[in-house]
C-alpha cells in the first residue's frame, strides 16, 4: 500500500509540472501535490482504473471524491472551488456498503 501511495504522489506531482500552473498558491511547500482536476481523475483512471463512487461538498468549500477500482483500490482527492484536486489519501480493500443497511444501525 505504501509503494501504491507513492505512486500516486508522484504521478499527481508529474501532472503537476507537465500541466500549466494557473497559480502558485494553489500547491503548498509542505503539502501534497496538486492539479487540475481533470487530469488527476484521468491519471486515476488509467492507471487504476478507478472510477467515482461518491462525492460531498466539506465545510470549507471543498469537493471530496472517493474513487474505487476493480480490486479494491481506492483514492479520495479534495477539489478547491478554483478545479484544483489534491489527493487525500489511498489505501486497498475497499467494501461499499449500502446506505440503506447503515441506516438501520
Amino acid at each position: 500500500m505504501k509503494d501504491r501511495s507513492r505512486l500516486i504522489t508522484v504521478i499527481v506531482a508529474a501532472v503537476a509540472v507537465l500541466a500549466p500552473v494557473k497559480s502558485t498558491s494553489s500547491q503548498t511547500a509542505t503539502g501534497p501535490p496538486c492539479a487540475d482536476r481533470a487530469r488527476v481523475v484521468d491519471a486515476l483512471h488509467e492507471h487504476w482504473r478507478e472510477f467515482l463512487v461518491a462525492s460531498g461538498l466539506s465545510t470549507d468549500g471543498r469537493t471530496v471524491e472517493i474513487y474505487v477500482g476493480p480490486t479494491g483500490n481506492w483514492t479520495i482527492i479534495a477539489t478547491t472551488p478554483t478545479g484544483t484536486s489534491c489527493p487525500v489519501t489511498s489505501g486497498e480493500a475497499w467494501e461499499a456498503v449500502r446506505l440503506e443497511a447503515a441506516r438501520l444501525e
